[in-house]
């Protein structure tokens, strides 16, 4: 029997291979050299040849600007294939594995989420009866040590 996280898990990978199969590569025209992000400030700009760089691609007459896998030699002026779907708009290059270990790492995330918030509130109400608790006490207490009438 297949549980819940095995379906979408499934369902993830039919995406990604739907996605894959409407991708189209497309010429795309570099805008600033590998490895350098034109929005950090200037001192903080990494020269990390980071395979990525800032592009310019055209599909059916519209142009479309983001940031895509490139060689770390490349430069400004360069021209890389990059793949597309339908509406032009860059797709994701992650495969089937690497979509399997987010999903995995999301459900572990929401695991921690989750067990911390109950936790919590395990903590909390264990505090709130213990302070029920003393009160009660105390008022045993003070009627105890009050001087009989």
């Amino acid at each position: 029997m297949r549980g819940g996280g095995d379906r979408n898990l499934h369902l993830a990978a039919q995406q990604s291979r739907a996605l894959a199969a409407q991708a189209r590569p497309v010429p795309a025209v570099l805008l600033v050299d590998a490895g350098i992000d034109p929005q950090a400030e200037p001192a903080m700009r990494s020269t990390d040849p980071g395979a990525s760089s800032w592009a310019r691609w055209t599909v059916d007459g519209r142009e479309h600007t983001g940031q895509v896998p490139a060689p770390p030699q490349a430069r400004a002026g360069d021209t890389v294939t990059v793949p597309v779907g339908p509406d032009g708009e860059l797709l994701d290059p992650r495969g089937g594995t690497e979509n399997a270990v987010l999903a995995i790492a999301a459900a572990c995330g929401l695991w921690a989420a989750l067990a911390g918030t109950g936790g919590l509130v395990i903590f909390a109400v264990h505090r709130m009866l213990i302070r029920s608790r003393l009160r009660v006490w105390d008022q045993a207490l003070r009627k105890f040590a009050e001087p009989p009438r």
